[in-house]
């Protein structure tokens, strides 16, 4: 089984502070990107882990053309678990199927798939427990790890797990959208859960390699790689920071908590040299 994952695609974004039409022809050129790497994936199915648009107020013709892209996903079908910008938006369409707090689905033979989309007053999502029915289950959300924030930046309260919640759920793999960077959770070689990580990087400088992630499910054995998408010329900003090889290699390090690591998956790349 072949999974593309994605997340915190931010659609829409009034940040990128360019042109509004822009901004759609920019996030039209990322959707064909991610269809065509599914397709040349051949994958069976592709998850969106969360804030795939920037609000939950968006125009109804846009939203739908948005969609209409996703669904040239020819034999795939589509799970969205939505973040905290876009959970009130409507995604119904074709073959996508949306999580709504927790929900549960035996995706294929052996395999359940456990999903949380974003609730604003749903508090008890760190001490959820799954009857896993004795085969492999994945669990997918939208959600912040307490150990990778960085000082200073505010948690939300309402989406905040820390390392060892993820591990009490004893999943074969949890997939997380929220936090932008591609990192693994392991212990010793064994790979416990992942961020999806953003599709591109919108800042000149590119310190890591963005794109999607290609999970592989063959019997027991699962394994991660990205398919690396270039940003849209539309979207490229200068960094209001310069950063030297050292400052960018801490943010980006090995992170341990306890017995447990959260690692890198992207490559790093100093000023665009990876």
């Amino acid at each position: 089984m072949r999974i593309l994952c994605t997340g915190d695609l931010h659609l829409g974004s009034s940040r990128r502070r360019i042109d509004p039409d822009m901004v759609v022809e920019g996030d039209k050129k990322i959707l064909d990107a991610i269809v065509n790497v599914a397709t040349e994936e051949c994958v069976d199915y592709v998850f969106i882990l969360g804030d795939l648009f920037d609000s939950n107020e968006f125009s109804s013709t846009i939203l739908a053309s948005y969609l209409d892209k996703l669904s040239k996903i020819k034999k795939s079908e589509i799970y969205i678990f939505p973040g905290n910008h876009d959970y009130k938006i409507n995604f119904n369409f074709n073959n996508i199927t949306v999580f709504r707090g927790w929900m549960q689905k035996d995706i294929c033979e052996g395999i359940t798939l456990f999903g949380y989309g974003y609730q604003k007053d749903n508090k008890d999502f760190n001490k959820r427990k799954f009857d896993k029915k004795g085969q492999m289950n994945i669990i997918c959300g939208h959600f912040s790890v307490s150990e990778l924030q960085r000082k200073g930046k505010q948690n939300n309260s309402e989406i905040c797990l820390n390392t060892h919640d993820i591990v009490s759920w004893e999943a074969d793999i949890v997939l997380l959208g929220h936090d932008h960077n591609s990192r693994c959770l392991k212990h010793e070689d064994k790979l416990i859960a992942a961020y999806v990580g953003a599709p591109y990087n919108i800042y000149e400088n590119e310190w890591v390699t963005r794109g999607v992630l290609i999970c592989d499910i063959i019997k027991d054995e699962i394994s991660l790689k990205i398919r690396k998408l270039d940003c849209p010329e539309e979207f490229k900003i200068k960094a209001k920071n310069e950063h030297t090889s050292s400052e960018i290699k801490t943010r980006y390090r090995t992170i341990p908590v306890g017995e447990y690591t959260w690692e890198l998956i992207s490559p790093i790349n100093i000023n665009g040299k990876g």
